[in-house]
């Protein structure tokens, strides 16, 4: 992969295998675990590493989630694999395998038991780069997601037993069951918040995984307020991406990155107005029209920051900007994104309508084939708006 030839360029090295000791150690631990859940962070920058994921949680019944943004910013794993899931659901794991992410959880908001076994593969797997970092555990291992998993695949191969075998087929069974509840829970409520009257932003997130076709590369920049991952069913690899950093709009120059790179695949930025605005919309789509590498803009429009409105009522809910009315935190004068992508040669539309939407992300995905780049803007409520 390109990034590994950027390595090779710099005369950096690269991590190995883990030695059988330690492979050894892990498969036991596989073997007694009740509930394994592996967390993702870095390791889809190797495309090959998906597949790798995908067989190993297959072969030892594990639950694999993201760690948390921004350092589970690539696709590790199919987003329809059965035993994939986006919420966070480490309170009853016993065995957790952290793989290539610094942040894996918050600390004190979201831990695994503290009994539990904790695994962590990476290249530098102490994370001495950040030192503020301090992550419990109970073996650490300098390899990278496919290494590892590879390892652990050769070893289960030359080592199961029918008792091993019949401890992974149960716990597979159990998790993919527990998987597609939660994917049943996490779409009803979703679909019990839709309204003719106006666009509810769960629903909206919802809405737009389901209408992006399957060859599509997404470049997340949302923030929780419309969880478009954890909706999405993109196969992979490298289909899906989100914002890597602390700062807003990286989204649209990483879409236009990726349409230049993609010209023959749909290219989708979904992203925040707020975000939208910061990364120069009309360069990006200027220059998407100049060097014929279309790309859709799906924004939502809520016309509020969230640092603005819901941070500062979360620490402050009797302040002065809550009595105020959060006067930093909303737009007086929206934009209208539609008339902006038009003054630059894209289509553009604007999306009031819930039944709307889903034709809309169509016309606006055959534009995006034919040639031309395009902008939905869908309307929401503001934050923190009664609805």
């Amino acid at each position: 992969p390109a990034s590994r030839l950027a390595y090779a360029r710099r005369g950096a090295t690269f991590p190995g295998a883990p030695d059988g000791g330690a492979v050894d150690a892990v498969y036991h631990a596989l073997i007694e675990a009740h509930r394994v859940v592996v967390v993702t962070g870095r390791g889809g920058v190797d495309p090959q590493s998906c597949l790798e994921l995908g067989r190993f949680a297959e072969r030892f019944g594990a639950i694999v989630t993201n760690g948390c943004k921004p350092t589970s910013s690539y696709q590790c794993i199919s987003y329809d694999d059965a035993l994939y899931s986006p919420r966070r659901v480490l309170a009853g794991a016993d065995l957790v395998i952290v793989l290539e992410c610094e942040v894996p959880w918050i600390a004190g908001v979201d831990d695994p038991p503290a009994d539990a076994t904790v695994v962590v593969v990476d290249a530098d797997p102490v994370t001495a780069r950040v030192t503020l970092l301090d992550l419990p555990a109970s073996r650490r291992l300098v390899s990278d997601t496919s290494r590892f998993c590879r390892a652990l695949l050769a070893w289960a191969d030359a080592h199961d037993t029918n008792d091993a075998t019949e401890v992974f087929g149960r716990r597979r069974e159990a998790v993919t069951a527990d998987v597609a509840r939660w994917r049943a829970e996490d779409r009803a409520l979703p679909e019990s918040r839709y309204r003719t009257d106006l666009i509810d932003p769960d629903w909206a997130a919802m809405a737009v995984s389901d209408a992006l076709p399957e060859d599509a590369i997404v470049f997340d920049d949302t923030v929780y307020s419309a969880p478009v991952r954890r909706y999405s069913r993109l196969r992979g690899p490298a289909q899906y991406f989100c914002n890597n950093t602390t700062a807003g709009g990286w989204g649209v120059g990483a879409a236009l990155g990726g349409a230049l790179a993609q010209s023959e695949r749909p290219v989708v930025s979904v992203i925040g107005d707020g975000f939208w605005t910061y990364g120069v919309p009309t360069s990006a789509l200027w220059v998407a029209r100049a060097c014929r590498a279309p790309f859709l803009g799906i924004v939502f429009q809520n016309n509020s920051y969230n640092t603005g409105t819901e941070e500062v009522d979360r620490l402050h809910p009797t302040g002065y900007a809550r009595r105020a009315g959060f006067p930093g935190g909303y737009f007086p004068q929206p934009v209208d994104f539609a008339m902006e992508a038009g003054a630059t040669g894209a289509w553009g539309m604007n999306v009031t309508r819930a039944e709307d939407l889903t034709g809309a992300i169509a016309n606006g995905i055959e534009r995006v084939r034919a040639g031309q780049a395009a902008v939905i803007a869908i309307q929401l409520p503001r934050l923190l708006t009664d609805f």
